[in-house]
């Protein structure tokens, strides 16, 4: 029996969030709250020479007023950080990026926090400030001395900053061959320059934790987070404590997209909280969030050495990752991005460099897609303008330079069942059926632009859950997925539902609590649904062990082989657990784990096993142009891509329109804007544009391709993201003849490139 989900089941989640019947972290604030509110710095980068405290300290309802030292009684280590420990809770000293928080007001109620953490006076030096990507790189003046690894992942194991320039955190090298010697006899040699602005995930659900000291020591959190096991970890090891006495909790998530990773506000409530003894929490509003982690902006220069047919013979390609301030989870973002900059094309000889780099701007993050989408943006566009320069048309230029199932990717590692061929060739069936539109008036020109990309999912990492069946033969799930929109609890009931032959209504997930699901890594960089999947079948494999060893008791009956799967028996698991336990049954619980086998790369940066699967994804994008002013209209996107085994294939279908719809807003019309000084100039949605519905494409259709022999789910989330820029630029090309190369592409800059190119 397969389990069904129907309609009303993969809708539930979405209905509930629409008419306000999911609780929120916010509605589950602890009783006797006190507030913190964050004092930020004014400046990009300076030294903080003192902090007068006394005015807001003589506010009646303020508890206390605590810089980083104060933080530090009672925290061991104040910093924390997934690729080096570089970052402060709050500032330590040195501001590195205006919004740092540099103290914290803790009173009765917010409002009085919020009054009284304006009345802080703080005296800065300033110091030169750094905030573009090629003047990061140049920089010599270390924005940190000393840095600490985490050595939290095996895969970023051994990282350190470059020792000529410490301001690059991290160099990541794959190679297969000299690209100059190929590009010397080469034919063409094409290059180009690409740059991408920062962004900001801006989930409507701003972010909120909480903490709360408990008598006998220990603490609990309730965060918004993606990752509460991982939370847990490194507030213990911040502040001294067991991972026992630690609990983090969560509700459902208004939206993560990759912002809500890792240690954010947490260890701040909980320094708070041990200082003035009470429960502390701290919630963001739209605006703050701007100060946290975001899209990180790029600069790429990428060349191609082509043959007179369009096959590509080498390509070669430096990356720069602007990190802001701080590294976070820049390491393995250099790394990924790095290894996939060459696309998925069968190519000879690649060199490709990428380096994070340090900056006095706000730290970059993960925003969906890991930043993929920055890398695809400049290997897809500079692929078309190869294409166009030599007279190809983009799809035959593709066909002839896409890998196919079992390539081996430029890494050394297999596709394995990902075949970039069959998505691009279903993406391009789809739009026979789906004309061009017709323009209504002479000033308005459409075009049609098609890309294709490739990623590795996050990793190497451990996903394990606890899977209970209960005396009446349903079955409970404890699983560290978090609920975010993306319908993961139905997602993995379903799972549930098929490995042990039950009904879906028979299943229940439990998560949301360090204190009764076990360790998972996060909800982050596709990898839930697939490393979940794995983990959910050795715990149904290990039940069925333990139902073997109780047919051995069973008087009369032959005992189950291996053979036979004792979930499809007739009289079902009941009687299992009566013959084992008595009339009233008890419960078995079967656990399973799932980490994936990873070869660390050589100095070439190739590895025979650098990832656990990998994702392919296609766009097509149809727009329409206004020639007099360079507004863009999209008109239509259309995304395919390989998932493997869809557990839920509607919610599939929705999370890609979804993605789609988000990049293209990242795209057309959002940027994180600095002055010369490094002051954020747009933050909070009243300054920051995001698409509305006018803005956003007329039409949306997404769906996947799947090799019936692939039995494995594979990640869904960020793929929609990645070819969106890339298909929007080189419709852009089709209906008015010129390359965009700059993101966002914002009619200004349409209309520029269209008057240097002497269009009328």
């Amino acid at each position: 029996m397969r389990a069904r989900i129907s309609r009303t089941d993969w809708t539930a989640h979405a209905w509930n969030r629409a008419i306000g019947n999911i609780r929120y972290t916010d509605d589950h604030v602890p009783a006797g709250m006190t507030w913190a509110v964050l004092v930020r710095s004014t400046t990009a980068h300076a030294e903080i020479v003192s902090i007068d405290r006394a005015a807001a300290r003589m506010v009646p309802g303020v508890l206390g007023v605590f810089t980083f030292e104060d933080l530090m009684t009672v925290a061991r280590d104040g910093y924390h950080g997934t690729g080096y420990r570089d970052q402060p809770m709050i500032a330590d000293g040195l501001v590195r990026h205006y919004g740092e928080p540099v103290a914290v007001v803790v009173a009765t109620d917010q409002r009085t926090a919020e009054e009284a953490a304006t009345l802080v006076d703080v005296e800065y030096r300033r110091l030169p400030v750094v905030l573009d990507d090629e003047a990061a790189l140049a920089n010599r003046t270390p924005l940190h001395r000393d840095v600490e690894p985490s050595a939290d992942f095996i895969d970023l194991k051994g990282i350190t900053p470059l020792a000529e320039n410490p301001n690059v955190y991290v160099r990541s090298i794959l190679r297969t061959g000299d690209f100059d010697e190929v590009a010397a006899d080469a034919p063409y040699v094409f290059e180009h320059r690409f740059s991408t602005a920062s962004a900001s995930a801006a989930p409507l659900e701003t972010v909120s934790a909480y903490a709360v000291p408990n008598r006998d020591g220990s603490i609990e959190v309730l965060s918004q987070t993606q990752m509460p096991s991982y939370v847990r970890v490194q507030l213990a090891r911040m502040f001294g404590m067991s991972e026992a006495r630690i609990r983090v909790r969560h509700a459902p998530l208004g939206g993560g997209f990759g912002f809500k990773i890792y240690a954010r506000t947490e260890p701040i409530v909980v320094a708070c909280a041990l200082l003035v003894g009470r429960p502390v929490g701290m919630k963001f509003s739209m605006e703050e969030q701007f100060y946290l982690p975001h899209r990180r902006g790029t600069t790429t220069t990428i060349a191609s050495a082509v043959d007179e047919g369009g096959r590509i013979l080498a390509r070669r390609a430096f990356i720069i990752w602007n990190g802001g301030a701080y590294a976070d989870v820049g390491p393995r973002m250099v790394k990924k991005g790095g290894n996939v900059a060459a696309g998925p094309y069968e190519i000879p000889v690649v060199d490709i460099e990428s380096v994070g780099v340090y900056s006095n701007r706000v730290p970059g993050g993960a925003i969906r897609g890991f930043g993929i989408p920055q890398i695809v943006w400049a290997y897809e566009t500079h692929g078309g303008m190869i294409a166009s320069a030599l007279g190809i048309d983009p799809v035959t230029f593709r066909r002839r330079n896409l890998m196919r199932r079992g390539a081996i990717h430029h890494t050394g590692t297999p596709l394995g069942p990902c075949d970039p061929t069959m998505v691009f060739e279903r993406m391009i069936k789809e739009l026979e059926s789906r004309p061009l539109v017709d323009p209504a008036s002479s000033e308005l020109k459409a075009g049609r632009g098609v890309a294709i990309a490739i990623k590795a999912v996050m990793g190497p990492t451990t996903s394990t859950v606890k899977l209970t069946l209960n005396p009446d033969g349903s079955a409970t799930l404890h699983c560290g997925t978090v609920e975010m929109g993306q319908g993961s609890d139905v997602s993995m009931a379903r799972i549930v539902a098929d490995e042990l032959n039950l009904p879906l209504d028979n299943v229940k997930v439990v998560s949301g609590d360090t204190d009764s699901v076990p360790w998972d890594m996060g909800t982050a960089g596709s990898r839930s649904t697939n490393h979940m999947h794995k983990a959910i079948i050795r715990a149904a494999d290990d039940l069925r062990s333990q139902l073997r060893a109780l047919s051995q008791t069973m008087d009369g009956q032959s005992p189950i082989g291996e053979d036979v799967d004792p979930f499809k028996v007739a009289g079902g698991v009941i009687e299992f657990l009566r013959a084992g336990f008595g009339p009233m049954g008890a419960t078995l619980t079967g656990v399973g784990s799932f980490t994936p086998d990873y070869i660390p790369p050589d100095e070439d940066g190739r590895s025979e096993r650098i990832t656990e699967f990998w994702m392919c994804a296609a766009t097509a994008a149809d727009v329409v142009v206004d020639a007099l002013t360079g507004v863009v209209r999209i008109d239509q996107l259309v995304t395919i891509s390989d998932v493997g085994k869809p557990i839920n294939p509607e919610l599939v279908r929705t999370q890609l329109s979804g993605a789609s719809i988000m990049m293209a807003s990242i795209s057309m019309a959002e940027e994180i804007k600095y002055d010369s000084e490094g002051q954020l100039l747009n933050p909070g949605l009243e300054l920051y544009r995001i698409f509305g519905f006018e803005d956003s494409p007329r039409t949306v259709f997404a769906d996947m391709v799947r090799d019936e022999g692939d039995d494995v789910p594979r990640g869904v989330g960020e793929s929609g993201t990645f070819c969106v820029a890339p298909a929007i630029a080189s419709a852009i090309h089709d209906a008015v003849g010129v390359w965009m190369t700059d993101l966002p592409i914002r009619p200004e800059d349409v209309l520029r490139a269209m008057e240097e190119a002497g269009h009328d």
